[in-house]
């Protein structure tokens, strides 16, 4: 097994990890032998293709020609989601090993999220408007959380202020923290002219950042992940629940009809089972030539199927006369 982090070590575990020499960012474990295949000393660099990081390892093990490399290779998915890391090359004797991950966090950052309510990315499928779940002023959201003897209320709305100040002097909170036994108690968690709307990796996320100031003159955030729910109460709107707070960050998930197909991404060609994920989208034809299938026990009884996979069957060639959103068609059915 060889385990990665990203831009970081690799946190020891159960998994054989807790072999792993201190500080690696790469590291193949075979048995109870652990070997490190570098350490994330340099940053990112750009290429052509995408976004690489490449970790160096300063020892040399027995067998190893050269020190040990990671070499990763980020891209943005020109069409569909993200992929698991796919291992490109393993090289016994040179110790080198080489990843390439297509992933949405390696897109341009203002081709997967906007600063407003709307995001849309033509190329993937996805268009989304989250403005229906804005609240008009003065009538936000509330999520009631009680924290060991503390009972908080979370005051929120999306897409749009509060309306009423969350403590001293600032108006342009989204989401407020109060304390029902203590009337003084105002924290601003979140700014909307502070907002990001992000989705990759099959997620998307809002961050309100900006709030009232926290330790280490950190201000605090809030990050609403939202997902797909046809059923949802107040007419398929939903409401934010809460999750944890993580030092000086909240966060919620919310259940909603807004983010439901069509405005996601098909995951029709995708599944995953188990833990295990399998995509067929690369075998999608979008333009060109459908597939060709050839049957027939002797050449006088050949028949010739067109087929695409998770796509109707392109209309071009052979296949123009095959009805339209058919995904297969025998040659010769259509005449």
């Amino acid at each position: 097994k060889i385990f990665i982090n990203v831009c970081r070590d690799i946190t020891p575990g159960i998994d054989g990890t807790q072999n792993c020499s201190l500080g690696s960012g790469s590291c193949k474990v075979i048995g109870n032998t652990a070997v490190e295949f570098g350490k994330p000393i340099k940053g990112v660099e750009v290429t052509t293709s995408g976004v690489r990081l490449v970790y160096t390892s300063a020892e040399k093990p027995v067998g190893c020609l050269d020190f040990p490399s990671t070499t990763i290779n980020f891209m943005c998915p020109k069409r569909g989601g993200s992929k698991e890391p796919l291992l490109l090359s393993n090289f016994l004797v040179s110790c080198s090993i080489e990843i390439e991950w297509v992933t949405e966090f390696a897109c341009p950052v203002d081709y997967i999220s906007s600063s407003t309510c709307q995001l849309n990315m033509e190329q993937h499928n996805i268009n989304i408007d989250l403005s229906p779940l804005k609240r008009t002023p003065f009538d936000p959201y509330i999520v009631n959380v009680t924290d060991d003897k503390d009972h908080y209320q979370y005051l929120i709305n999306v897409c749009d202020i509060l309306g009423a100040s969350c403590g001293g002097s600032k108006t342009g909170s989204s989401v407020c923290q109060t304390k029902t036994e203590d009337e003084s108690f105002f924290r601003s968690v979140g700014d909307n002219g502070h907002m990001t709307l992000r989705y990759s990796d099959d997620k998307l996320t809002m961050t309100l950042k900006n709030g009232d100031a926290c330790s280490s003159n950190y201000r605090r955030d809030t990050m609403i992940e939202f997902f797909c729910n046809t059923t949802a109460v107040n007419d398929g709107t939903g409401y934010p629940e809460f999750i944890e707070h993580n030092n000086c960050s909240y966060f919620f998930k919310w259940g909603t009809k807004y983010v439901c197909p069509n405005h996601l991404i098909d995951d029709t060609c995708r599944v995953t089972v188990d833990g295990k994920k399998f995509d067929l989208s690369p075998l999608v034809r979008e333009q060109g030539l459908n597939w060709n299938v050839i049957t027939g026990e002797n050449e006088d009884d050949d028949q010739t199927y067109f087929l695409n996979v998770c796509h109707d069957i392109l209309n071009t060639g052979e296949a123009s006369l095959c009805p339209h959103g058919s995904a297969v068609c025998r040659k010769g059915e259509y005449n």
